[in-house]
C-alpha cells in the first residue's frame, strides 16, 4: 500500500505557472504605472514651456511696438535738428515724453533702456544706442542688448531660521 500512495501524490507545476503569472502582471501593472506619471509629469513641462514661450512672445511683439514708436520719434527728431548736438537734444525732448524707458548719457554714449514684462520676476530688458546718422535713410540707433531678465530678490519671509 505504501507503493502505492507514492504514485498518487505527484508534483504538479500548475503552482509554479500561478507565480510566474502573478510576478509577470506586477511587472506590467508597475511598468504602465511608471509609464503613466512619466507621460503626465511630461506634458505639465511642456505645458509650462508653451506658456512661457507665449509669454515671452507677446513680450516680444509688445517691444517691438514701442521701438517702431521710438523710432518714429528718432526720425522726427532728426528731421527737427540741423546737427549731432541738436540731435541728442531733440532725441532727449522727445523720449522723455514716452511713460516708460530712461534716456542716459554715460560717457559720451546716448543710451534708451526699456523693460517689458514677460511673467512674474521676468523682463524683457531692451538697450539702445542711439546714433547720429548719415543720412534719413541710415538707423537712428543701434541694438546693445535685448535680453530677459530674471529678478532674484530673496523675502525674509521665506528663509529658515537655521541658528538659533
Amino acid at each position: 500500500m505504501s507503493k502505492q500512495r507514492k504514485h498518487d501524490i505527484g508534483f504538479s507545476n500548475f503552482g509554479f505557472s500561478t507565480i510566474l503569472l502573478a510576478f509577470v502582471m506586477i511587472c506590467i501593472v508597475t511598468i504602465s504605472a511608471i509609464s503613466l506619471l512619466t507621460a503626465n509629469s511630461d506634458y505639465k513641462l511642456s505645458k509650462k514651456v508653451a506658456e512661457k514661450n507665449t509669454a515671452y512672445y507677446k513680450a516680444e511683439e509688445k517691444a517691438y511696438a514701442k521701438l517702431e514708436e521710438i523710432d518714429t520719434l528718432l526720425a522726427l527728431a532728426y528731421q527737427d535738428s540741423t546737427d549731432e548736438t541738436g540731435y541728442y537734444e531733440a532725441c532727449a525732448v522727445r523720449l522723455s515724453c514716452l511713460d516708460y524707458g530712461t534716456y542716459e548719457v554715460i560717457d559720451m554714449t546716448h543710451t534708451y533702456s526699456y523693460a517689458i514684462p514677460i511673467a512674474d520676476g521676468q523682463d524683457l530688458l531692451v538697450i539702445l544706442t542711439l546714433q547720429y546718422p548719415n543720412s534719413a535713410n541710415d538707423t537712428f540707433y543701434q541694438i546693445y542688448s535685448w535680453q530677459s531678465k530674471y529678478e532674484t530678490t530673496i523675502h525674509e519671509a521665506e528663509t529658515l531660521n537655521l541658528f538659533q
